[in-house]
């Protein structure tokens, strides 16, 4: 078995008319014996069951029995099988993310995503992994860049203007216009409950300085990440429907859209003045508010790959 490892291992350097397989080979076998002499007497003068049982709190934990060479084999190939799924895995989403960061570059005129203080990444190694994160930062970004960018100059007028000619679109329009408005204070509330002082951060905490079981201690961490995840899901959930709805009320003041529900503002002609910018801003948003939308879903596509490889 040794053998037929070494090969694979030595099979780039057979092409190599100076290179002498069968005393590499020799060197290898002689080396592993060493090697696997040294584990023998480890196993033999440490009492790891003894300790692992300390360490997990858990007396009746014992090691999986391998019984021949055929089953060591057997969990070699799954265990370079899984080593190769988290290789491409991790390739998929290091491109997928590449990918992201360059439409983020150009979507926010090459603003950085903002970064939550105490939610984990690249910046903070120590804060807390939160499903949906990149999602807020993403969220964040839009509001400052995008939101109180451009988009303002011609929500605002509608708001405190428009006379809408269906009172329905009025109250959509509103209720969508103050979610989106409440996007930083709403992130920043729930990043700071993440905090070693907030409400997710100090149960996290606790949990994980827990000296209880490790089954009890890691389904206590995991329901405050749970928690936290749905906090997050909400606030990305109404984010994502508001952005819809507007779009949807946009549409209809511009007679874009071929819902009947929604119609244009009685006096359109007035705000929008002589000029076509108004009307041309408002379908820029429609179309910024519609490439947000479609940013999310490739975030949400992105987090999932994450979360099936062990997030």
């Amino acid at each position: 078995m040794l053998q037929s490892l070494f090969v694979f291992v030595l099979m780039e350097k057979s092409d190599d008319p100076n290179f002498d397989i069968q005393n590499e080979m020799r060197r290898l076998l002689v080396q592993a014996e060493v090697s696997l002499q040294a584990i023998r007497d480890f196993n033999f003068e440490v009492p790891l069951t003894k300790l692992l049982r300390c360490i997990s709190r858990d007396s009746s934990f014992s090691a999986k029995t391998i019984s021949g060479g055929e089953d060591w084999y057997v969990i070699f190939k799954d265990r370079w099988k899984h080593q190769v799924e988290e290789n491409f895995i991790s390739f998929t989403r290091t491109r997928h993310q590449r990918d992201l960061q360059n439409a983020f570059r150009y979507f926010f005129k090459g603003t950085s995503l903002k970064v939550l203080e105490h939610i984990h990444s690249e910046h903070n190694p120590a804060g807390i992994k939160v499903k949906g994160s990149f999602c807020l930062s993403f969220l964040l970004t839009f509001y400052s860049v995008i939101l109180m960018g451009e988009a303002s100059k011609f929500l605002r007028p509608i708001l405190i203007d428009g006379e809408f000619i269906r009172k329905d679109n009025r109250t959509e329009f509103t209720e969508s216009y103050n979610t989106l408005i409440k996007i930083e204070d709403r992130i920043k509330t729930f990043d700071q409950n993440l905090s070693s002082e907030g409400d997710f951060g100090k149960r996290y905490l606790q949990a994980k300085s827990d000296m209880s079981s490790l089954p009890v201690k890691r389904r206590k961490v995991q329901l405050v990440l749970e928690e936290a995840h749905n906090e997050a899901e909400r606030i990305i959930d109404q984010t994502r429907d508001a952005l819809d709805t507007m779009n949807k009320v946009l549409g209809g003041i511009i007679k874009k859209t071929d819902d009947e529900r929604y119609d244009t503002l009685g006096n359109l002609s007035v705000i929008a003045g002589r000029g076509t910018a108004f009307l041309e801003g408002v379908a820029e948003t429609i179309v910024q508010f519609t490439k947000t939308l479609q940013l999310l879903d490739d975030i949400d596509k992105m987090e999932a790959g994450i979360s099936a490889s062990g997030y």
